[in-house]
């Protein structure tokens, strides 16, 4: 029997490295901005921390829309996760956008962050009855955008 070729291997693994690319550009050239500008609270994470992190959040991402993609079945919540899985991606780079490109540094930035934070909330519980592998793929990146939420809000305070 001959297997064919799926372009979701291909498609969400680039979607994936764009929203990579794209932020780490924007981040790249506004990184002299951020040390000499803002005001960072005490507990925000180390610039190595971040970068592993993300590294890690990326690939465990991908793998979980992979996942979605392959196996679960062509419904109405399968059509709703594709569809936090975009927005998510778009979010990741409006905050990206808003904070290192924009300079914003108050409540939009908050907001953008919390956002991120809560579709991928909404991903963990819908991907929950369908599979625990999933969910359990995005806990990371749960933890991580309520965490960098939570230095967004100390940002805004001391700034």
């Amino acid at each position: 029997m001959e297997k064919r070729f799926e372009w979701n291997y291909i498609i969400i693994p680039v979607i994936t490295i764009v929203t990579w690319l794209s932020n780490r550009f924007m981040i790249q050239d506004n990184l002299e901005w951020y040390h000499a500008s803002v005001n960072i609270p005490f507990f925000a994470p180390p610039k190595t921390l971040i970068t592993i992190a993300w590294i890690i959040i990326y690939i465990l991402s991908t793998i979980a829309a992979l996942l979605v993609w392959n196996t679960f079945e062509r419904s109405m919540r399968f059509w709703l996760i594709i569809s936090l899985f975009l927005t998510n991606a778009f979010l990741n780079f409006l905050f990206c956008y808003l904070f290192f490109q924009q300079h914003i540094t108050g409540l939009q930035s908050v907001l953008g962050a919390g956002f991120l934070a809560l579709t991928t909330y909404l991903l963990i519980f819908l991907s929950w009855p369908e599979s625990r592998m999933v969910a359990s793929l995005l806990i990371p990146y749960a933890l991580w955008t309520t965490y960098a939420t939570v230095v967004m809000i100390g940002v805004w305070m001391i700034n």
